[in-house]
């Protein structure tokens, strides 16, 4: 895709609205290239044990962290055991589903079609209380590690390297069925449930605004909250 748009160095997008969900929500995309962390969600306040974070990153696989709570990283590779690193298009989603009155949150990691999926169930370490996942949400980066000195550099192992398109956030847990039809599809499905929807190419990228459009039903601003940075 010639419009798609590369990200590397330290450019890196960072959404701020109170549209976005906090639980039960999936998050999908397209990426290609050499890897990274491809969405981070949450305050980066890691002094703060209240607050979780939502890390989505590609290593040859995808590699989903949860911040604050201790429960691990979770992991997923192709079946056939091939790298994601291939410098193909590959598509990946990542369902998040809460049980709010015991604390119990199950994880979908889904890659490129039906090849592979895997689900996790965990109890929060936080004596069962639900996960409060909220704040920024960070695409192609994770933010600088040490929340209170914002102007400190960014990690150059936490860039997303390559290209990175299709982003897609609802607030619904999706079934396989329904993320093997959106694979298919250049129209994210569901749009009842669609918070933000980013294609992150040219055509979609207010050049007067210098900012990407949301093609979701919210049309969350693009200049006061979808910031790109180049910094």
């Amino acid at each position: 895709n010639e419009s798609a748009m590369q990200f590397g160095g330290a450019r890196y997008l960072s959404i701020i609205s109170p549209k976005l969900p906090t639980n039960n929500f999936t998050i999908s995309f397209r990426f290609q290239g050499a890897g990274g962390t491809a969405v981070f969600y949450g305050y980066p306040n890691f002094n703060t044990y209240s607050d979780t974070t939502l890390t989505i990153s590609i290593d040859g696989g995808v590699r989903v962290s949860l911040g604050n709570v201790d429960v691990g990283d979770f992991y997923v590779k192709l079946k056939n055991g091939a790298s994601l690193l291939d410098n193909k298009v590959h598509y990946t989603a990542v369902t998040f589903k809460e049980k709010l009155d015991t604390g119990e949150v199950t994880l979908g990691i889904f890659v490129d079609g039906n090849m592979s999926y895997q689900a996790f169930t965990l109890i929060s370490m936080m004596e069962h209380k639900p996960m409060h996942l909220s704040g920024p949400l960070y695409i192609a980066t994770a933010p600088p590690r040490d929340s209170g000195h914002q102007n400190n550099a960014i990690q150059e192992s936490d860039l997303f390297n390559g290209i990175l398109t299709g982003f897609n956030l609802w607030k619904a847990v999706l079934t396989a069925a329904e993320l093997v039809r959106d694979v298919a599809t250049s129209t994210p499905i569901r749009e009842d449930a669609l918070c933000l929807s980013l294609p992150l190419d040219t055509d979609h990228y207010d050049f007067y605004e210098e900012a990407f459009v949301d093609d979701s039903p919210n049309k969350i601003n693009a200049r006061n909250n979808i910031m790109i940075n180049d910094t």
